[in-house]
């Protein structure tokens, strides 16, 4: 039986969230479970993930090479894959 919530500290350190961060992450964490039912306080968690998530992306653009740019933006916008 486990005793906790795993983050996935691994995905968290590939995309260089900091000591300070990682903290940011567990009280988002705790607010949430602690906000059930309060729509209001529950949106204002998630602008604050996005907002984290999106000062940490996923993949750097400058990793891709140039011919994958326009295939690596089709899909982060939409989905698709030619």
């Amino acid at each position: 039986m486990g005793s906790g919530i795993r983050t996935g500290t691994p995905a968290l350190t590939t995309r260089g969230l900091s000591a300070d961060e990682f903290r940011q992450v567990a009280n988002l964490v705790a607010d949430t479970l602690e906000s059930q039912g309060d729509e209001t306080r529950l949106a204002g968690i998630a602008d604050q993930v996005r907002e984290l998530a999106d000062s940490h992306p996923l993949f750097d653009e400058r990793w891709l090479p140039k011919t994958l740019l326009p295939e690596f933006a089709r899909f982060a916008t939409d989905g698709s894959v030619a």
